[in-house]
């Protein structure tokens, strides 16, 4: 009980902290603000990246910042994940939740270490930040082995819920504090636990239109990548000729989804670092595909950019 206790208070204490950006902080400069909404599995999370690789940069202080990050898709209001509890703070790294225990034992954390990581939202933000998309808020939503054949992200599915209800509560927040809110993507970083899944091209575009639905955004951009099957030629356990003929890559089945839809971009994610643990990305692969996706995001809709920029 007192192990219990003691968790159950370092939780609130994580909350507490988490709350990071205070009401008169986020009185707004502007009465409109832009939001980018980051979501998908593990890779988004930035499972094995290191927060303590993520050099400082005075653009993430001006950024706003709501995050829910956990290793597994159960949703549990972020007693276990890294979460900032359905508050705002501002773009960082982020620390670990509670850890998961087995017989006692930890047996793991929302990231690979107890350091806490990031995702690609770092890379997106900045990116877009410094090419002129300035009145930008983040929402970040990623959790690790998290699928449609596995019933997550499914409209109607529990995650998919707790993912529009965290949606909601950061519209109404940046509302009271006097924001007309824009969403202006969605950066969409999934597909591997889906690879083997014939009907996930019909079950992603019902997502994407259900998104669209909900958040009243017809021609919403989905920017999408995909980590693409070289981790299991990295692991030995396929060859690199097996890895092609097996749904030719799940990377091509993005590819052939973003041709269905003007306004869904695929990103090629070949080339980014993979961590030395794992086939997931490295910190610095992490920043690379964030930065790849939002560069994608300018080249397409490099005309509302620079509208918004004259505005400022």
């Amino acid at each position: 009980m007192k192990s219990t206790l003691s968790w159950r208070a370092l939780w609130v204490l994580c909350a507490t902290l988490a709350q990071g950006l205070s009401a008169a902080e986020l009185v707004p400069k502007t009465n409109v603000i832009n939001l980018v909404v980051v979501a998908g599995q593990s890779n988004c999370a930035g499972y094995d990246t290191l927060a303590e690789d993520l050099v400082p940069s005075p653009i993430d202080r001006s950024i706003p910042f709501m995050f829910d990050v956990g290793r597994d898709p159960e949703y549990d209001d972020g007693f276990h994940n890294a979460s900032s509890y359905g508050h705002w703070t501002t773009l960082r790294a982020q620390p670990n939740g509670v850890p998961l225990f087995n017989d006692g034992k930890i047996s793991g954390y929302a990231f690979r270490t107890a350091t806490g990581g990031f995702g690609p939202e770092i890379g997106i933000a900045r990116s877009l930040y410094e090419h002129g998309i300035t009145n930008l808020a983040v929402l970040k939503f990623a959790f690790g082995a998290s699928g449609f054949k596995q019933k997550n992200w499914n409209p109607g599915d529990s995650l998919n819920k707790s993912f529009m209800t965290r949606y909601d509560q950061a519209l109404a927040q940046l509302r009271e504090r006097g924001y007309t809110v824009r969403v202006k993507a969605v950066f969409w970083h999934q597909g591997e636990n889906d690879s083997d899944n014939p009907e996930y091209p019909d079950q992603f575009l019902a997502f994407v239109r259900d998104v669209r639905k909900n958040w009243g955004a017809a021609e919403l951009p989905f920017i999408t990548a995909v980590s693409t099957p070289d981790y299991w030629v990295w692991k030995g356990e396929v060859t690199d000729k097996e890895r092609k003929e097996r749904n030719q890559g799940v990377g091509a089945v993005h590819a052939a989804i973003a041709k269905l839809d003007k306004d869904i971009h695929y990103v090629d994610d070949r080339g980014c670092e993979r961590s030395v643990l794992c086939g997931h990305y490295s910190s610095q692969g992490t920043l690379e595909i964030g930065a790849r996706m939002a560069a994608k995001y300018l080249e397409k809709y490099a005309a509302a950019a620079a509208d918004h920029k004259a505005n400022q």
